[in-house]
């Protein structure tokens, strides 16, 4: 393949861990993720590189993996259940099958997010668009530790076993993500750009309703004891 030549690939439906676009599979944990409801369970360095942007959807930039990965946790904290629908995603790369190093390759899906509030009940959903379009290349070297300390914690985190989205496992082979573990990349590849697009602002009001509801129904609550002790007052 001649260096200046490009490869596309389109893919419908959803994205699995087991496509042969390494790109496809790395979507597919990033999406998991973030379905997983315990965003703190992960590094912001499993997905996203040391100076890596982010430009969300209501202008807002972010210019490093921990800057984005506390936006996101802040952002889905008031959430009880979420689950992104890939519809369509389309890879470009030099080789849509393979990622040589200094070569990157762009992603862009669009995804349906399903999403229901903590505190709704179970068969309330809302339903939003989102599109997502990545820039992702293979992990870059880790920045010298300063402490010996720091070089022994790199040496352990090299010789763990470790599951496809990154997590260590324990003996049993349990995936046990946790918020310490600095794993850097998901299956050698992180994102170094990203742009999001979606109505941010649904999500915001679907939390305002809810907070609405919720001074409504203490109130209720309220008015319902009140009048109780003066039913008890007239006896």
């Amino acid at each position: 393949m001649a260096p200046n030549s490009c490869s596309f690939y389109t893919h419908t439906g959803s994205v699995t861990p087991y496509s042969a676009v390494p790109a496809l599979r790395f979507l597919h944990g990033y999406l998991s993720a973030l379905d997983s409801s315990d965003l703190a369970a992960y590094s912001s360095k499993t997905f996203f590189a040391d100076a890596a942007l982010y430009h969300a959807a209501d202008g807002t930039t972010y210019r490093s993996d921990q800057e984005i990965w506390d936006a996101t946790k802040t952002r889905f904290q008031d959430m009880e259940f979420m689950h992104h629908q890939a519809c369509v995603t389309r890879v470009f790369g030099p080789d849509v099958k393979r990622l040589g190093c200094g070569e990157k390759h762009v992603i862009n899906s669009q995804t349906i997010m399903l999403y229901r509030l903590k505190g709704w009940e179970e068969e309330r959903m809302l339903e939003i668009p989102r599109m997502f379009e990545f820039v992702v290349g293979r992990v870059e070297d880790a920045p010298p530790s300063s402490s010996p300390a720091n070089d022994e914690a790199d040496e352990e985190g090299e010789n763990a076993e470790n599951v496809e989205d990154g997590a260590p496992q324990d003996r049993s082979g349990n995936a046990e993500p946790t918020a310490v573990d600095e794993k850097r990349g998901y299956q050698g590849l992180q994102i170094y750009e990203a742009r999001v697009w979606w109505d941010s602002g649904a999500l915001a009001r679907a939390i305002e309703e809810k907070n609405k509801e919720e001074q409504k129904r203490r109130f209720r609550e309220i008015m319902t004891l009140n009048n109780g002790f003066l039913g008890q007052g007239r006896r």
